[in-house]
């Protein structure tokens, strides 16, 4: 019995893909978060999109990767020691900034000692879960809604 080309082909790509990705998630090891780790201002310097994904985009989506990359760069996470969450857009008037309204002024937690959780307090509804990564001395914010991390620095006190 013999498997045509394409077939073997497809396989061995899915097969690749796969393979990369678990060796990334092993290098992005888990860490146990402490309160003290989130709490202050993250800076987001820039998205980065898995190269498969990069690599399937039309031109539209091209265009609308690189609004969004425009959007989230430069925007600045607030974890506030009395538990809320906050955020701060250069860009006012984006679609983004409409977008992350909605986790304005909301409180946020740790769970499971690697998730962090921002919920309405009022209904505890979970509105946002992102996991902080470290790998080669770079710092990632990975949501489970967006296909790509977001690679973020701690701003120091008063910056």
């Amino acid at each position: 019995m013999t498997c045509n080309k394409s077939f073997q082909t497809y396989f061995m790509k899915k097969y690749i893909l796969i393979s990369i990705l678990l060796i990334q998630v092993s290098f992005l090891h888990s860490q146990t978060l402490k309160k003290e780790d989130i709490m202050g201002s993250w800076k987001v310097s820039r998205i980065i999109f898995h190269p498969e994904i990069s690599a399937a985009l039309n031109e539209n989506k091209k265009t609308a990767i690189k609004k969004l990359e425009q959007e989230f760069t430069g925007l600045t996470y607030l974890f506030n020691t009395d538990n809320t969450f906050n955020f701060i857009s250069p860009l006012k008037n984006s679609d983004l900034f409409q977008e992350l309204g909605k986790v304005k002024n909301k409180q946020w937690k740790i769970t499971d000692g690697k998730r962090i959780d921002v919920f309405e307090q009022k209904n505890n509804g979970l509105i946002l879960v992102m996991e902080l990564r470290t790998w080669e001395n770079k710092t990632y914010f990975i949501m489970e809604e967006l296909p790509f991390m977001l690679e973020v620095s701690k701003l120091e006190t008063g910056q």
